[in-house]
């Protein structure tokens, strides 16, 4: 038997909390009975050698182990589940940020987070829909001819206003996405000669452009780089000066 406590009971010491007996660990009490000087252990499993505890961590174990298989299975459905009025909303912002958006409603769903993004991006959309009309009376009021052009190879014209139908002759519907060569209104050499005079500040020059109908035009061009976040344009405003300059002529014959 375990010595250490039976001689701390012999000898009134104070007895250990638990011992060790046959591999295992116990918790002792001891009780002496006087009448017949006998001296009595009572002892239980102590720590993992409990049984009770054994089953106390196999009941979390297993039951951490099932919440963990529940909530695996239950992951696709719940993720499918936020992730469809999710990819509403997106393809929702997809359309507005095309401009094809108009009178269209934003997507709701039960998740109040959600349907609070949605109201956000409805106010942000609304903003810059607004801004971009704006914008967009401006550049089409400019008694100037304007055009936007992509400054890439293709050189195709992203918009004109207006003036710019005007003074050319040229319908908006009929240019947009065609380069100024393609509809005829200016030959390689002026392509170039606005390229090769870009600088820090733009470019500005005298050029001979032609209208829808063939007629040629005497015009001086300002143009200046915009880099956008998408795409890098060039922005022309030209003005015919072929009435000045004929002034001019004119003027020094008379002189």
């Amino acid at each position: 038997f375990n010595w250490q406590l039976m001689l701390a009971m012999r000898s009134g010491r104070a007895q250990p909390a638990d011992f060790e007996f046959e591999g295992q660990r116990f918790a002792a009490a001891v009780a002496h009975s006087v009448a017949l000087d006998w001296h009595i252990v009572a002892s239980v499993p102590s720590g993992w050698d409990d049984p009770a505890v054994q089953r106390a961590v196999r009941y979390v174990v297993g039951a951490f182990l099932a919440c963990l298989l529940v909530g695996l299975a239950v992951a696709p459905f719940w993720a499918s589940r936020m992730a469809r009025p999710l990819g509403r909303i997106i393809e929702r912002a997809d359309r507005s940020a095309s401009g094809g958006d108009e009178g269209l409603p934003w997507p709701r769903s039960s998740v109040a987070e959600l349907n609070r993004l949605s109201d956000d991006l409805q106010g942000i959309t609304g903003v810059l829909h607004e801004r971009e009309r704006q914008s967009q009376a401006v550049f089409h009021a400019s008694p100037v001819p304007m055009s936007v052009t992509h400054a890439d190879t293709s050189q195709a014209l992203m918009d004109v206003n207006e003036a710019w139908c005007r003074e050319f002759g040229f319908r908006r519907e009929d240019v947009l996405g065609r380069s100024a060569q393609e509809i005829g209104l200016a030959d390689a050499g002026a392509v170039a000669a606005i390229r090769k005079g870009m600088g820090p500040d733009g470019f500005c020059g005298e050029l001979w452009l032609r209208r829808g109908d063939g007629t040629p035009l005497h015009i001086q061009v300002h143009a200046r780089l915009a880099h956008l976040p998408s795409a890098q344009v060039l922005i022309l405003a030209a003005l015919d000066i072929g009435p000045m300059r004929r002034a001019e002529e004119e003027l020094r014959a008379l002189n």
